[in-house]
């Protein structure tokens, strides 16, 4: 880490200069020095809602049909060099896991990506600094734009005009900020739990709890999801301390949309365990809903090896008992006849 240090001139105070350029010169010796690299490009709204924190990252609106607003975006370098950066527009797709995602440049943009028109779509964004970009947003006015939640994005790309290491490849980093826009109507919320799916991995001992979660209303939920695995009889509690184990993590479901929620977990060697699995939102009332999964109920079995030295165990002492007591019988009848 390389440090620079500015004295300010000081006739009353000589010696304190002194020790600090000694201080300074000590502290070079044995400090190394590394380059320092920054991120790179990125974006957010510029005019957030004080009373509404995810605007400090997403674009929110409650737009009714026909309406305009103006807004700006930000794009932020924090290279150490100049880059070149295009922006579009795009429509919301789903992801392969269910999540957020942005559809590509090329892609026919027939939502959200078609209401925004930016000032701008290519710049050049100087080391360390920010360019204001400007934009409207304007909602058809349409029978055909239903009610509820419609999602997209702002895209930013950086070009770059060399070409990948291998059969000239060429990769392009982008980054998107989130436009979610409201149109006014009975709002619909469904959020359903589906069957819970259990999976083990026997050779590296972890068990995988899979919550499949369904939206079927019109705007998105922001949901806690609990999974907990417990064991059905007290007596494995005292084997496998460590049991229950439980999880719990944060998810936005957007409408019309399904993701699913993965929760690994270390297996004990040996229970019986039931799987519970439940999900919690707040409404547009500000109630609490709770959702529960059927719970699912399980053996969780040793390593194949484990299994095979089990029963040959059990086989060997089932054995070693029948023949003790095959000549336990023996010898009392070769006593009997000998009376």
């Amino acid at each position: 880490m390389q440090i620079s240090v500015t004295l300010m001139p000081c006739k009353k105070n000589t010696n304190m200069r002194k020790i600090l350029l000694v201080l300074l010169v000590v502290f070079s010796l044995v400090s190394p020095v590394y380059a320092i690299e920054y991120g790179g490009i990125g974006g957010y709204p510029a005019n957030p809602d004080p009373e509404n924190t995810s605007t400090n990252q997403w674009f929110i609106y409650t737009l009714n049909l026909g309406e305009t607003i103006e807004d700006s975006i930000i794009i932020e370098n924090t290279s150490s060099e100049a880059v070149n950066v295009k922006l579009y527009p795009a429509d919301y797709t789903a992801s392969t896991d269910g999540g957020f995602a942005l559809e590509q440049e090329v892609e026919s943009r027939d939502e959200v990506g078609s209401w925004v028109t930016l000032s701008a779509t290519g710049l050049v964004v100087e080391a360390m600094s920010q360019i204001v970009v400007p934009f409207t947003i304007t909602v058809p006015n349409d029978s055909s734009v239903d009610v509820g939640e419609h999602m997209g994005g702002i895209l930013i790309e950086k070009v770059s005009d060399e070409e990948g290491s291998e059969g000239g490849l060429q990769i392009n980093l982008r980054v998107g900020v989130r436009i979610y826009i409201t149109i006014p109507g009975e709002v619909s919320e469904s959020v359903a739990v589906g069957t819970i799916m259990f999976d083990t991995n026997l050779d590296k001992r972890i068990g995988v709890v899979t919550t499949n979660i369904e939206n079927s209303g019109n705007v998105s939920e922001n949901v806690k999801v609990s999974t907990s695995v417990e064991n059905v009889y007290p007596i494995f509690d005292k084997i496998w301390s460590y049991f229950p184990v439980e999880n719990e993590r944060s998810l936005q479901v957007l409408r019309d949309d399904d993701l699913v929620s993965n929760f690994e977990f270390n297996l004990p060697l040996f229970s019986y365990v039931k799987i519970n699995s439940k999900i919690e939102y707040t409404d547009k009332n500000g109630e609490i809903v709770t959702v529960e999964a059927d719970p699912v109920q399980t053996w969780i079995y040793p390593p194949l090896m484990w299994s095979i030295i089990t029963i040959a165990s059990i086989f060997g002492i089932l054995f070693f008992l029948g023949v003790m007591l095959f000549l336990k019988i023996k010898d009392r009848k070769s006593h009997k006849y000998f009376y």
